[in-house]
């Protein structure tokens, strides 16, 4: 008589880290700091205009639409609306951007080396044989080992890179004040970022949801935001109007 006994020992904890790093994995980050001063509590009629600020005025008018469409989206998502006429708006929102000069930079990087760290799992498997001379039983058992791997190493670098200060200012002038050439401001957020870009027209969207909830709202501070995407929050104020 033979019978053949096999028994097997899974790692659940193991199946699970893979798969959440895998959904990590298919997520991005970004952070920018948003500060705002001032409030629009107060403000019932949110008709707004939007212009240059006065450092802006040598800027083309294509380049210009190019960024202000994501701060008008930002601004309509908080209530605010487009008024077609300057002397009709109750509020004129000022706007500033600015990158700066590139900034070389010294980072340092880790290459990881991937090989067998241990077992993963062990596959035994057992002969049992019946002797009727000697009425006994005879185990032979063989043992199959399924190697596990990950990081055995690490090897450290050194890389350059650039960087760019970048800078938006967002601010919320009277707008009966502004059309009597008085500025009175009411609110002001400010947007900035360290990034390693200077295409602002490409990165002013995740800018824009970064600080979407602090347009006219005051922090008390400097706030970091990071936030991951894509997301459904994320996806809507990206691709619906």
């Amino acid at each position: 008589m033979k019978i053949k006994v096999t028994k097997r020992r899974y790692y659940p904890y193991f199946i699970a880290f893979v798969l959440l790093s895998i959904f990590l994995s298919s997520c991005s980050s970004y952070t920018a700091y948003v500060n705002t001063y001032g409030s629009d509590d107060n403000i019932t009629n949110k008709s707004f205009y939007l212009v240059k600020s006065e450092k802006m005025k040598d800027v083309s008018d294509l380049e210009f639409n190019e960024i202000s469409k994501w701060v008008i989206k930002g601004l309509t998502r908080n209530g605010y609306y487009l008024s077609p006429d300057i002397k009709k708006a109750n509020v004129i929102i000022a706007l500033e951007y600015k990158v700066g000069d590139p900034d070389k930079k010294l980072g340092t990087g880790t290459i990881y080396n991937y090989g067998v760290t241990g077992t993963l799992y062990t596959n035994t498997t057992s002969n049992i044989t019946y002797n009727p001379l000697t009425n006994s039983f005879n185990v032979n058992s063989v043992q199959i080992k399924t190697p596990s791997y990950g990081i055995t190493g690490a090897t450290p670098y050194n890389y350059q890179y650039t960087t760019y200060n970048v800078s938006i200012i967002i601010e919320a002038l009277n707008g009966e004040q502004f059309n009597n050439n008085i500025m009175q401001p009411i609110w002001r957020t400010e947007i900035t970022d360290e990034n390693r870009t200077n295409d602002l027209r490409h990165e002013i969207p995740y800018y824009m949801f970064a600080a979407l909830y602090h347009l006219g709202k005051n922090t008390g501070s400097k706030l970091f935001i990071k936030f991951y995407y894509p997301t459904e929050e994320y996806d809507n104020f990206i691709y619906n109007p």
